[in-house]
């Protein structure tokens, strides 16, 4: 009976949680995709499949979300002196099972603890290219960013492949981004590796029963249509 209790008072506790959050803004796609896009300010959970998140979206933020068909992240970022106008697209891919076991490999140390890979080592090497690794934090989460400075060819940049891995789900679970290129000598904060974590740590990862059942934040499944009523059906001979 005592454990029961708790259960209770968990539940009750997360849904007080819930309804105090401000939700992100929810629009419908006019077109035939089943989803729609999530505008700032305010909170979204998103269920990628595999993975749940909970983001905090700012007041120039947008995410889209394709119901049933999506298993990653893209904030639409606004900034500049006309942060409407101006678009920073910021992508993250889901992995679990065993695709997160083989995206670990390449940002973590021959021991298993977060850091310089041998794959990575051994790629700057073989191309000649300088290569570093960059370790943040979230609340949820450890981030590490596999550097390239590529100083070759019309535009010198350093590339940064970053990935988060949760460290607070049951479920093992990571975003992971393609490259996000820096300039040497940025002339905007917005173009620094900095600027970019700030907007990662908004993002929470969650488990998959964590994902309030009925928020506004998560579209509904498609209603399927009704099978005809037999008795007014018309049936071919």
């Amino acid at each position: 009976m005592k454990q029961i209790l708790v259960i209770v008072f968990l539940l009750f506790t997360e849904i007080i949680a819930h309804a105090e959050e401000k939700l992100a803004t929810w629009e419908q796609f006019r077109s035939n995709l089943e989803g729609g896009i999530f505008s700032g300010p305010g909170v979204v959970y998103m269920n990628l499949g595999n993975c749940a998140v909970k983001i905090k979206l700012l007041d120039n933020e947008t995410t889209p979300y394709v119901y049933g068909r999506i298993s990653g992240i893209r904030i639409d970022h606004g900034y500049g002196k006309d942060p409407k106008g101006t678009i920073m697209n910021l992508g993250l891919g889901c992995y679990t099972g065993k695709d997160l076991a083989d995206i670990k490999k390449e940002f973590t140390r021959p021991d298993g603890s977060y850091g310089m890979s041998e794959m990575h080592r051994q790629w700057g090497e073989e191309n000649e290219v300088k290569v570093g690794v960059k370790l943040f934090k979230g609340a949820t989460w450890q981030g590490v960013g596999n550097v390239q400075d590529i100083t070759t060819g019309e535009y010198p940049a350093r590339d940064i492949f970053v990935c988060l891995f949760s460290t607070a789900t049951r479920v093992p679970q990571a975003l992971c981004s393609d490259r996000l290129s820096f300039a040497f000598k940025p002339k905007f904060k917005s173009d620094t590796f900095k600027y970019v974590t700030d907007i990662f740590e908004r993002i929470t990862f969650i488990d998959r029963d964590q994902l309030p059942p009925d928020s506004p934040a998560i579209p509904p499944k498609p209603v399927a249509p009704s099978p005809a009523d037999p008795a007014n059906s018309v049936q071919s001979e």
